[in-house]
């Protein structure tokens, strides 16, 4: 254990080990390795902080990497968020851990544990009063780090549904973004988990719609379908022009409105018949922009097929997620809306062309009264960095379509 102490480092993620990271994205992959796009990694860090639009909508995002320093090699990482919650009523900073991943040959080593005791302390630094990871009830290996070593408990034991597409099903009413926003804000308001402001989140590219189903007498049950693909719907053209890659866009754009007019000049020097002199020209200005222009263009090339199997599985595994439920009217009525508002799912589904949605609810929940089966579950596990006590989730919290 001391060679491993003396050659590991956890520090903040740096710029410069962006390649080594995606090669530990990879390795994740096994077996499929370098086949497999990083499109369907989960959590893959860089692109998803980079190119996405979902970190910015958070107060702070954080990515640690455990190095080997004899190696030079990347290891390990783990992403950690602070956002701005409701629990018990009181409006606190709430930290999450997500994206743990160590390489495989260096797993039961103590680098988890590591990992995650530097973001609990970074996570602590930026205002957190408590962290809460989400994990499925299949990884073990997970519950038993954050349970057994790093003291967090268990708060809520989610059940989640895929909804398949299906056009036959009974279509829904869709609301506009404002009116999904005020009935979504109204219900929640002030509930568990809930965020300060959620107008972000309806804002969001990822937001797809809220849709409805309401009676005559203004009883009203909704929920809002959100985009959880991810990195698939990474725009090609915004990696392409990345600001690495032309860090001085004005320059590009001067060289080429010189370009066009040393193009100008040649044609009237060969109109006025010097020709001598129009062949210096090409010689002393026409050649070197050109070539500076190509050897842009080849960085453009060689960007497109370093990052263009980014943009290649966009359309594929496109995946839904619902959040913020909310019902008004008649409790007698809740049921009937509730169920005709799953069963249109189905057709948004399709209408959206989502290979599926995910349906996440409490296993206390009446949604339980719908799905009498379901998928997997997600637990969530939850540790208090200050003197307050939290026991669990109600029945009703909010769910983050971030998460």
């Amino acid at each position: 254990m001391n060679w491993l102490s003396d050659s590991i480092e956890i520090t903040e993620f740096d710029e410069d080990l962006e390649q080594q990271l995606i090669d530990l994205e990879r390795s994740s992959a096994a077996p499929m390795g370098n086949t497999f796009p990083l499109t369907h990694i989960k959590a893959c860090t860089v692109f998803y902080e980079k190119y996405s639009s979902i970190p910015s909508q958070f107060l702070k995002w954080k990515i640690v990497i455990a190095r080997d320093k004899k190696l030079n090699k990347v290891i390990g990482v783990i992403n950690g968020i602070i956002k701005e919650v409701y629990l018990n009523g009181d409006l606190v900073i709430l930290g999450q851990m997500f994206g743990l991943k160590v390489h495989k040959r260096y797993q039961k080593k103590g680098i988890g544990h590591m990992l995650c005791k530097q973001m609990e302390s970074d996570l602590e630094h930026l205002g957190a009063v408590s962290i809460y990871v989400r994990i499925e009830s299949f990884n073990t290996d997970a519950e038993k780090l954050y349970t057994n070593r790093l003291k967090y408990h268990e708060i809520a034991n989610q059940k989640v549904k895929l909804i398949s597409p299906r056009s036959s099903a009974k279509q829904l009413q869709q609301i506009t973004t404002e009116t999904a926003y005020k009935l979504t804000k109204e219900y929640y308001d002030k509930k568990d988990m809930a965020l300060s402001d959620i107008w972000p989140l309806f804002k969001s590219p990822y937001y797809l719609a809220t849709y409805v189903v309401e009676t005559s007498n203004q009883d009203i049950a909704g929920i809002s379908l959100w985009y959880a693909s991810g990195l698939s719907d990474m725009s090609i053209i915004q990696v392409l022009f990345d600001v690495k890659n032309l860090q001085k866009p004005h320059i590009f754009l001067l060289v080429l409105m010189s370009l066009i007019f040393i193009l100008f000049l040649y044609f009237y020097f060969i109109y006025k018949g010097y020709y001598e002199l129009n062949s210096r020209l090409m010689i002393l200005l026409y050649i070197p922009a050109i070539s500076w222009l190509s050897l842009k263009f080849l960085t453009l090339v060689f960007t497109l097929l370093k990052y263009g199997k980014f943009a290649i599985f966009r359309s594929k595994r496109r995946r839904g997620r619902t959040f913020g439920y909310f019902f008004k009217g008649r409790p007698s009525i809740q049921r009937q809306l509730t169920y005709e508002l799953i069963e249109g799912l189905s057709r948004e589904a399709a209408n959206n062309k989502l290979e599926y949605i995910l349906f996440e609810y409490s296993e206390n929940d009446h949604m339980t009264n719908y799905f009498h089966t379901h998928n997997f579950s997600r637990i969530y596990l939850y540790k208090t960095l200050d003197e307050t006590t939290f026991s669990g989730l109600p029945t009703l919290s909010f769910v983050d379509p971030r998460d």
